[in-house]
């Protein structure tokens, strides 16, 4: 017969107050505005790492990044194809491995450049890579039906067998800053659906 094992229980005490609100600029000139946030205290070392779809890349996306290399910032891009379908766990590796091999750890902060689905997987990769990184929202678009997303922290992938379901994985996590063209996003709305 086996003998009684003592035990003493100990319980940790986990307190946390935590501050988790957030601009949303509504404006235009959004690289320079990026930039100077860039440049605060909080994200000034940090390196820069832009994920968005292929469509946005040759606009909004490259107009951040020359201005952020203008300014001496060190920026690395990250494109993948447009739409929905690649809102995917594969696309979400396949973005995490790229920032991975290009040397991105805890002190990279991600812009997410795009509409719903670069949002969803940015700031999903934002809250996995290291444990979790900075990010911003930037919105260049005018209008979406999905604006409020945009202003949120809800980031998810979808999975195969789930699709038409709620996400098969995802995480909360809030940008540090959203900046919106104007008709972009409504800031009344921001976390209220998240």
């Amino acid at each position: 017969m086996a003998k009684p094992v003592a035990l003493t229980t100990v319980r940790v005490p986990i307190r946390r107050a935590l501050d988790e609100s957030y601009p949303v600029v509504i404006g235009t000139n959004l690289a320079e505005t990026i930039a100077e946030r860039l440049s605060e205290s909080d994200l000034v070392d940090h390196e820069v790492a832009i994920i968005t779809d292929e469509n946005v890349r040759p606009g909004m996306a490259e107009t951040i990044r020359a201005e952020l290399t203008a300014r001496g910032r060190r920026v690395h891009v990250v494109a993948f194809p447009a739409g929905e379908r690649y809102k995917t766990r594969q696309t979400k590796a396949t973005v995490e491995d790229t920032l991975i091999e290009a040397g991105c750890g805890r002190d990279t902060c991600i812009l997410a450049v795009g509409g719903g689905v670069v949002m969803d997987l940015a700031g999903f990769v934002a809250a996995t890579l290291t444990r979790g990184v900075p990010f911003i929202n930037v919105h260049p678009r005018r209008g979406g039906r999905e604006h409020r997303r945009y202003n949120g922290g809800r980031h998810a992938s979808s999975h195969e067998p789930c699709r038409g379901l709620p996400p098969a994985a995802g995480r909360l996590h809030r940008p540090r800053y959203v900046a919106n063209t104007p008709g972009g996003a409504d800031p009344k709305r921001a976390g209220r659906d998240n």
